[in-house]
């Protein structure tokens, strides 16, 4: 037990470890396309002027000129400037019109870029002179205006955070459609650093009839932002056709909406297959049995009506050892223990099972229920044997577990996921990548949930208080702490990632059902099945008048049968008063082991099976780029586009 702690906590403590690096790692929800390292002293930007045409169809003409002093450091060959096009819940749509440089047509190049494009400007062959040059950009943009209920709202990064230069002027105009109606209270600017609530920069705003004019009368530091919001009166723009939302939503739901296709199809396959080899024969009407099956053991008895489950069957076969004689319980060294005494006038084992055998032979003269290396391999070893002689005789006989399709779906599942990851990876790549990194911070969670909970319940089968303080207070509590902003992360994916989160979820949902189904009785094994059940029905039913047959003899012969099905409590309450008139005390137990001189099931069962558990929980279970400083001569950075690019200060 003290090794198997070790190895969860080691476990436990890896956990932690991953988790506080993915938790870190969500806390930067946005990271800028540039990042650069270098500080630039000589080479700036003299004047960003940009001109927004706002269309009456919600889409946008832009036109930016940047003046800059090219000096050889960073500007040798031109610039390059940054677009973010991609966000967690859609896509932009990003089209160059024109590029120029000083007037003249210049050669350029548009590339793929994570969360966006980048226009590099200029030709690796010629170098700009060193003086001032102004570069043109003329693209167009759809999809970045907000339909609110009340208003609608454009809300534009006119200058990123990615600039590695500092901006000496800006200036910005917002041609408006005709009959525009501003609403003035909203219209609000924010400058900064990305996430700074320091002071902000002076920033001129003029309405007229038309357009908004932004004029910043401070420089911009490197990496400085500068963002506005225009919000207009509803029915100032026309809001996309339905055709064109419908394709929007697909597109931005390209992950669900592929994953949900794709199980559909494996859906169909499970049903056929359920048909074909899932499908339990008629059932019966089960009525109550007062006896088990014939000529089953308990270990028969648990493993068939689980369908495998080796779960307390070591534990009741011991028992049923005891009540036929070959073992008596006393009490052990330590108050906790329980000690095995084998019964050495027992000589005859022809009425014994080949794995019943086996116990009574492994076992010393006394045994006590303590871990030890030794005591843990002949445990494992009688484990094994009983495991497969239950194989042996049930496995694909009385019930099919039907393992290797359960496989095929789990795997065929797993390509559905991958499938519509590589979809959205091709449709949006940041989405998809923060879809998946969500996901991934979900899954520890959730191991660590049943894990933790795993330790505590062994802790509390041996009555290890002390153990689950310590674990509590140095192990549960700093994760909590630490994890409590990956919990708001999953709360925000949730919300972000509706569908998603959902569409994973039935792919989750579809293979625990499928699970459940594509397992099945045959005819033979689904009567002894409905058998064990009538038997179980027996024990729990609370009035058996007709029942007259009630003896110790019999309480102690189906007791086993009662512990391993989990209903111990419930057969003794039936016994009660026929044991109380035969002031009840079990050969198979000292007298010793009583409580207050009484034998009483409850305390005897939590103290087998704590000491059970201390000395063999051991035995049962084995261990088991985006940015850089525009290397080659070019250097630039980022802007356009809605939230998360804000800068973090406002100024209205």
């Amino acid at each position: 037990m003290r090794k198997k702690s070790l190895f969860l906590i080691s476990i436990f403590i890896l956990i932690i470890m991953s988790l506080t690096g993915i938790s870190h790692a969500s806390d930067n929800d946005y990271e800028d396309i540039d990042d650069y390292s270098t500080v630039n002293t000589r080479e700036n930007i003299r004047d960003y002027d940009i001109e927004i045409y706002l269309n009456e169809d919600a889409t946008l003409d832009v036109t930016e000129k940047i003046t800059v002093y090219a000096a050889g450091d960073e500007i040798v060959h031109g610039i390059y400037r940054d677009f973010p096009t991609q966000y967690k819940n859609k896509r932009i749509g990003f089209d160059v019109k024109q590029v120029l440089l000083d007037g003249e047509g210049v050669v350029y190049s548009l590339e793929s870029l994570y969360r966006g494009a980048r226009i590099k400007i200029g030709d690796e062959d010629k170098k700009v002179p060193e003086g001032l040059h102004t570069y043109t950009i003329s693209y167009s943009a759809e999809r970045e205006i907000a339909f609110e209920d009340d208003y609608d709202e454009l809300y534009w990064n006119v200058i990123g955070t990615g600039w590695n230069f500092s901006i000496e002027h800006c200036h910005a105009r917002v041609y408006l459609p005709k009959g525009a109606k501003v609403i003035e209270d909203k219209l609000k600017t924010y400058t900064g650093l990305y996430g700074n609530e320091g002071k902000t920069k002076d920033v001129y705003m003029y309405t007229s009839g038309n357009y908004i004019d932004y004029e910043i009368n401070e420089k911009l530091s490197k990496n400085e932002a500068f963002t506005i919001s225009v919000c207009l009166e509803k029915g100032t723009l026309i809001e996309p056709s339905m055709l064109k939302k419908i394709a929007w939503t697909l597109e931005d739901n390209v992950i669900s909406i592929t994953l949900l296709v794709l199980l559909i199809f494996l859906i169909i396959w499970q049903f056929k297959v359920w048909k074909k080899e899932g499908k339990d024969p008629r059932p019966n009407v089960i009525i109550p049995k007062y006896f088990p099956p014939e000529g089953m053991a308990p270990a028969d008895v648990k493993y068939i009506s689980s369908m495998g489950n080796m779960n307390k069957i070591l534990e009741a076969t011991i028992i049923n050892l005891a009540v036929k004689g070959y073992f008596k319980f006393e009490k052990g060294e330590s108050k906790k223990t329980i000690k095995i005494v084998k019964n050495k006038e027992k000589t005859g084992l022809s009425d014994l099972k080949g794995y019943e055998a086996k116990i009574y032979k492994e076992f010393n003269e006394e045994e006590e229920l303590k871990y030890s290396e030794s005591f843990q391999k002949k445990i494992q070893n009688i484990l094994d044997d009983i495991e497969d002689d239950q194989k042996e005789k049930y496995n694909d006989k009385l019930f099919f577990k039907n393992t290797k399709l359960i496989m095929i779906s789990i795997i065929a599942s797993i390509i559905c996921v991958t499938f519509s990851v590589i979809a959205g990876i091709i449709v949006n790549q940041f989405a998809a990548l923060e879809y998946l990194s969500q996901l991934m911070l979900i899954i520890p969670i959730a191991f660590f949930i049943a894990f933790i909970t795993s330790i505590i319940g062994s802790l509390k089968r041996n009555k290890s208080i002390v153990l689950i303080i310590i674990l509590v207070i140095f192990l549960i509590v700093p994760f909590i702490m630490v994890a409590f902003a990956a919990m708001v992360s999953i709360l925000n994916f949730i919300m972000e990632f509706s569908l998603n989160v959902w569409s994973f979820c039935a792919v989750l949902v579809d293979n625990i059902v499928f699970y459940k189904l594509i397992r099945r009785y045959s005819e033979e094994g689904l009567r002894i099945k409905e058998d064990i059940e009538g038997f179980k029905m027996f024990i729990k039913t609370a009035k058996d008048d007709d029942f007259k047959e009630k003896t110790p003899e019999m309480f102690d012969k189906y007791f086993p049968y009662a512990y391993v099905l989990g209903l111990e409590n419930k057969w003794a309450s039936k016994f009660e008063d026929v044991l109380k008139e035969s002031n009840y005390s079990p050969d198979w137990c000292t007298y010793a082991m009583f409580n207050s001189g009484t034998f009483n099931v409850t305390a005897f069962t939590n103290s087998f099976s704590s000491s059970f558990s201390s000395g063999m929980s051991s035995a049962s279970t084995v261990p088991s780029s985006s940015g850089g400083s525009g290397g080659g001569g070019f250097s630039g950075g980022g802007g356009g586009g809605r939230r998360p690019e804000e800068a973090g200060n406002r100024a209205i």
